[in-house]
């Protein structure tokens, strides 16, 4: 019997995919800070930008800058964005190529008698120089400076110096610039490289440089246009920077190393778990009748843990057999059902019978058109099968609602923590890093959601097939953010194996489903009658039907949820069933079983599909290697505006 998805779970996946993408919409934008258009410019326009900077031997760059600026319009003044991580492509010395991601920190800042204030924004420092109560037109000089710590470069065959003087987010043009560099260790500096121009590019047309001792300077004999870089790369031997800032992979490891905590913790509360429910054994009674205290609704609910559309439209037959309505078939082509109301629903009875009840007999109306439903009947459908749900969270609880808290708890922790530690598995939280950990939260919870549906609805073997396309899909994303961030910190095979105990913790956190005592005895009676409307032989039938002519009409609500209707019909073939007396054919001369069913079926829900169209349509509805260098690359860069 296929089972639909439990709505609150669905809601609870939903408001998953939400965050997801909260999340990601937290990277909009403040203040600009690309100037990716060529044609456009700034108000402003640089006159002479001169870079004076100093090479530690511990990887630091100190920086000063200078810059002439013409404003063209008021403004406040200028800002400067530095970025903070970097991807670095470098082909090592075994041919393969590998793409770095790097962090870069950024300390000491100054600005020389103008007020400023920094920032972080999208992987950018920004140093936003000026007065908001104060404006500056025409001619402004900026000093200023700031220190960078590069980290260590994680690659065994050598060291280099890979940096943008100019980066290309510089959205207006600089007539002369100059630079100097001076490398505070003795080097080599016979295979320095400089380029300029758009990002990407490998050649210096305009720059002149030269070299003296361990400085070099250079000036451009051109103007540089919005989004041309200046860039330098020295090859450097392999420990060339001693001290330099390494990576901080204590928090991946602490992370990662808690997810391991947590897969040991879910395979001991699983063994656990078993031994606890062992005792909780479904015993299959012999049954001939539904118990007469469950309607067909709630005996479909308890069989698999969900209100779905079979339960609540199988109480319109069972109204029928309970005196409480009429069916009447009009003749013509579109099988109108009149339902028409014998007597009210007792107020003792559960709220979603009577609400249900009340809502296809609305404004005290004594009949009813099936075919003539309103749109809003559908949200009083949804609402019905809400309120079964409801009904069993009050009484008659058919799981432990602790443990299925604990469940989702211990599944969230789990996903959480391995997001987190896989997202700077690369040596910085890149914007890519963050957007695939944040989609690998999707399949986790998908996994999760499988698994505890099938599980409470005792068919978790059918849920295994949908488990392992999750599985996949995990794998898929988990490899993607593994190629953003490789060579990660402690090696992709290792990050699999922890993505995999991630996994694993998920689905043994979310498998232990602990049925009540009432579910259990529940189960073993309808269980008990499934079996018997799957098996009777005609003797027994016949002898029940003796004893009650009205026996197969009682019985087929519930043969409708178990999803054996067809089943049911085809055991009285050879036994003679009266037509029922709540149920007025358009021709009473002639009564089929088969006909009666298949039209009044076809009827009621080609009805409630017209209500589902309506409402849709209304809005409503379900080596010698090294980086690869070129202009723009490297640490540093960035640009500016103004403000």
């Amino acid at each position: 019997m296929k089972k639909n998805i439990n709505m609150k779970k669905l809601r609870l996946l939903k408001a998953v995919v939400c965050c997801m993408i909260f999340v990601l919409s937290l990277a909009g934008p403040g203040i600009n800070v690309s100037a990716s258009n060529n044609e456009v410019e700034e108000n402003f326009t640089i006159q002479e930008y001169h870079i004076s900077a100093v090479l530690h031997e511990n990887n630091t760059l100190t920086v000063g800058e200078s810059m002439n600026v013409n404003f063209h319009t008021r403004s406040h003044g200028i800002f400067r964005n530095i970025p903070m991580v970097q991807n670095i492509k470098r082909t090592l010395s075994d041919g393969r190529t590998r793409v770095f991601v790097y962090d870069t920190k950024v300390s000491n800042v100054y600005v020389k008698d103008d007020p400023f204030t920094t920032d972080t924004q999208d992987s950018n420092f920004i140093i936003k120089i000026g007065d908001e109560d104060k404006y500056v037109f025409g001619k402004k000089t900026y000093t200023f400076g700031y220190r960078l710590s590069f980290p260590e470069d994680r690659v065994e065959e050598y060291d280099e110096f890979y940096y943008s003087f100019v980066g290309t987010d510089w959205g207006t043009t600089i007539s002369a610039f100059s630079f100097d560099l001076t490398l505070d260790k003795e080097a080599d500096l016979s295979n320095l490289q400089m380029y300029v121009g758009r990002k990407g590019s490998t050649t210096s047309e305009g720059l002149t440089y030269k070299v003296n001792g361990n400085k070099i300077t250079g000036s451009m004999d051109r103007t540089l246009y919005p989004n041309e870089a200046v860039t330098i790369l020295i090859r450097l031997p392999e420990g060339y920077f001693v001290g330099a800032r390494t990576h901080n992979s204590i928090p991946t490891y602490i992370l990662f190393g808690v997810t391991i905590a947590f897969f040991v913790i879910s395979i001991l509360r699983f063994i656990r778990f078993k031994a606890s429910v062992r005792h909780l054994q479904i015993v299959k009674t012999v049954e001939f009748y539904p118990p007469n205290d469950l309607s067909s609704a709630d005996v479909g609910f308890i069989m698999d843990g969900t209100a779905d559309k079979k339960d609540i439209l199988s109480l319109i037959v069972w109204f029928a057999t309970k005196g409480y309505i009429t069916i009447e078939e009009k003749e013509g082509k579109n099988n109108t059902v009149i339902l028409k109301k014998i007597r009210p629903v007792e107020e003792g009875k559960p709220l979603y019978i009577r609400y249900f009840f009340d809502s296809l007999f609305e404004n005290g109306a004594d009949e009813i058109d099936l075919d003539k439903l309103s749109s809003k009947f559908l949200t009083k459908f949804e609402t019905s099968k809400k309120r079964l749900r409801e009904h069993y969270t009050i009484t008659n609880k058919l799981h432990d609602e602790i443990m299925s808290r604990a469940n989702l708890i211990l599944s969230a922790i789990t996903a959480v923590v391995f997001v987190l530690g896989s997202i700077f598995t690369g040596g910085a939280a890149t914007s890519g890093a963050w957007i695939f950990s944040v989609i690998m939260i999707v399949p986790l919870f998908c996994i999760w959601f499988t698994v505890t549906s099938y599980s409470s609805n005792m068919h978790l073997k059918k849920g295994i097939l949908t488990t392992i396309l999750y599985l996949a899909a995990e794998i898929a994303v988990l490899g993607v953010l593994i190629w953003l961030n490789t060579p990660n910190l402690i090696g992709f095979e290792y990050t699999y194996l922890i993505g995999a105990a991630a996994a694993g913790a998920v689905i043994l956190f979310s498998y232990p489903y602990k049925p009540t005592t009432y579910r259990i005895e529940m189960l073993g009676k309808l269980l008990g009658l499934k079996e018997f409307i799957e098996t009777a032989e005609l003797p027994k039938l016949e002898a029940l039907v003796m004893e009650d002519p009205e026996y197969f009409y009682s019985v087929l609500p519930y043969a409708y949820v178990f999803g054996l209707t067809n089943k049911w019909i085809g055991k009285f073939e050879k036994i003679t069933v009266p037509a029922p007396n709540w149920y007025v054919g358009y021709n009473p001369t002639v009564f089929m079983l088969p006909r009666f069913y298949n039209h009044l079926n076809t009827a009621i829900n080609k009805s409630f599909n017209k209500v589902v169209t309506s409402a849709s349509n209304s809005g409503g509805g379900f080596g010698g290697g090294g980086s690869f260098g070129s202009s723009g690359g490297g640490f540093g860069g960035g640009g500016g505006g103004s403000w």
